[in-house]
């Protein structure tokens, strides 16, 4: 997740991005946290983790990881989000896996619906 202030409205503003391509120079001046910063078994997963967990709801270990970040990244600016929100997320993270429809009902106890 890369996360960056916005002096217009006085907030921080926070972005999932596809790490594989995201290029180093495009994160200069952003603050970047990774899945381990989220949470680990050491040091308490975050409930994102926790429900996915779960739920059952792991997949690879590359697109899990990315589905983490995702809702992560829209709860931190959107604590209630909307369907369309929470689908719109995890979008990316699930491109080229398979349309995401087996993951939407665990998706939506991680987003309290």
């Amino acid at each position: 997740m890369l996360s960056r202030f916005d002096p217009e409205q006085g907030t921080i503003k926070h972005y999932s991005v596809n790490a594989c391509l995201t290029l180093v120079a495009a994160v200069h001046g952003l603050a970047v946290t990774t899945v381990e910063g989220v949470g680990s078994l050491r040091g308490g997963l975050h409930p994102v983790q926790e429900r996915i967990s779960r739920a059952h709801g792991s997949q690879c270990g590359f697109c899990t990881p990315g589905m983490v970040m995702a809702m992560y990244a829209l709860l931190r600016n959107t604590p209630r989000p909307a369907w369309h929100q929470l689908e719109q997320h995890l979008a990316a993270a699930l491109a080229g896996l398979h349309e995401g429809r087996p993951e939407r009902p665990r998706s939506a106890a991680v987003a309290g619906r």
